[in-house]
């Protein structure tokens, strides 16, 4: 059964226009597999760096185009830094 699911979730993701997943959910092992032209990361300036990196990394040998979004009048920065 877990199989069947797999390969199921595979085809969808495979056949999908467009995949949502939050930047440290787009490390999963199965969006490897696919090729993605284009990433996005909405609201990237409350994301830490390396949350950004995750989906980047995920799909380096594929992506042609890395789109980061964010407004900082909306949402301020996420700073981690005590020297910043």
């Amino acid at each position: 059964l877990q199989n069947v699911v797999e390969i199921s979730s595979k085809k969808i993701l495979r056949n999908a226009d467009v995949v949502v997943a939050t930047c440290v959910g787009a490390g999963d092992p199965v969006l490897a597999e696919i090729p993605f032209w284009s990433v996005v990361v909405d609201e990237c300036t409350q994301a830490t760096e390396p949350a950004v990196l995750v989906p980047f990394t995920t799909a380096a040998r594929s992506i042609r185009q890395l789109i980061l979004v964010g407004d900082h009048h909306q949402l301020p920065p996420t700073i981690i830094s005590r020297d910043a």
